[in-house]
């Protein structure tokens, strides 16, 4: 009988409670990430969602309980060890965060440098992250000068410049319009083909609805479910 795989991500009985707050920020919850998930979190704001997002990509460690990644154990990782596993999770935000006097090919590559990626190969990646997003004949143009829709598929050119195993989406889609947005959605879709785990907080039904998965958030509760 095949031994069932090693989930990227698991947690047992993790919970997240913020020093000044009277409630819990993230209740109680037992969950599994597996390598090939492709899952979308809704629920209102304020519920819990980006407290989530935070602890699955190790932004914030649980106040109680306990979180593995790839295997280690997060309660005994040191913060060398977690500094290394951040290099495998990558962030999407409705917000571009991109340096604005800076070329479309400079953003791209910045994740390399941090990366310690050579830079002798820094101009390969970053070309190829932009040939999957469809903007490799804007490499030269300055990030002030793009389209929002531009702006947002620079921002997963950055992100899976460094090919991560979790690409974490904040929602992704947010400020664009319908046509920006299923480009986006898209391209989200062929990260995941190529082999990463995509989590994606989202308000946008239209963008939950390309998740297999859902999850909905509430008061710190995580109610986990298939989508049918």
């Amino acid at each position: 009988m095949t031994e069932p795989a090693e989930p990227l991500i698991e947690w047992k009985d993790v919970t997240k409670t913020y020093p000044g707050r009277d409630s819990q920020a993230l209740s109680t919850t037992t969950l599994r990430i597996d390598n090939d998930a492709h899952i979308a979190i809704t629920g209102p704001s304020g519920s819990g969602k980006t407290t989530a997002l935070n602890l699955l990509g190790l932004v914030d460690r649980p106040s109680t309980g306990r979180a593995w990644f790839a295997g280690t154990d997060l309660s005994r990782a040191s913060n060398r060890a977690l500094t290394r596993l951040r290099r495998r999770i990558a962030f999407v935000f409705q917000e571009f965060y991109l340096l604005e006097a800076r070329t479309v090919l400079e953003n791209v590559t910045l994740p390399l440098i941090y990366h310690g990626v050579p830079r002798a190969e820094h101009t390969d990646a970053a070309m190829a992250a932009l040939e999957l997003v469809g903007l490799a004949d804007l490499a030269a143009s300055r990030a002030n000068q793009l389209s929002g829709g531009q702006r947002q598929r620079v921002t997963l050119a950055r992100a899976v410049v460094t090919r991560p195993r979790l690409l974490l989406c904040d929602e992704p889609t947010g400020s664009l319009d319908a046509a920006n947005a299923d480009a986006v959605l898209d391209i989200i879709d062929t990260v995941h083909g190529q082999g990463a785990a995509v989590v994606m907080v989202t308000h946008d039904p239209r963008a939950a609805s390309r998740a297999p998965t859902r999850w909905g958030v509430s008061e710190g509760r995580i109610t986990l479910g298939v989508a049918a």
